[in-house]
């Protein structure tokens, strides 16, 4: 546990550090001189990217989507709403379903406290193949990247009250 602690704080003080330097401000003026982000739909397709490809740990995905796609979502006066449920929706179901993480580590830790594992394998291989097997029903967060995919991006609807 406090290992865990001790790298988000390590994250959180590399995220304000970036905030504090303007690098993210930066990122956020190279997108707009370019007009890479000039709409609200393609501001919710980069915040669920950025969440898709960031699977370190679900809370520091959700810091560095949110970090990141803030000041943009902010310049198109789009709700903070929209952005924290972008960010909760992509954080933890990408950690999930890539096991490269915590996440991994404490779904195989369960898989060994029930003792299940393959006929034939030893116990950290047996568990990781597991686990790698429990991917392909784990409906939940493959439904919820879908949905936070398309339902704000494709349909238009707003998530809270849509105006700041």
């Amino acid at each position: 546990m406090p290992r865990v602690m001790a790298f988000s704080a390590m994250v959180g003080v590399i995220l304000v550090f970036t905030q504090a330097s303007g690098g993210v401000t930066g990122f956020v003026n190279w997108i707009g001189e370019r007009g890479i982000i000039n709409s609200p739909r393609r501001a919710g397709v980069m915040a669920w990217g950025i969440g898709c490809l960031i699977f370190i740990e679900s809370s520091i995905t959700a810091l560095v989507t949110g970090s990141i796609s803030r000041p943009i979502f902010d310049r198109l006066q789009m709700s903070r709403e929209k952005l924290a449920y972008i960010c909760d929706s992509t954080a933890a179901p990408v950690c999930i379903l890539i096991p490269l993480n915590a996440w991994g580590a404490f779904i195989i830790g369960l898989l060994a406290a029930e003792g299940l594992r393959p006929a034939g394998l030893h116990d950290v291989q047996g568990h990781a193949t597991q686990l790698l097997r429990h991917r392909r029903i784990a409906v939940h967060p493959v439904h919820r990247l879908v949905a936070t995919g398309l339902w704000p991006h494709e349909t238009g609807r707003k998530a809270g009250n849509g105006n700041r």
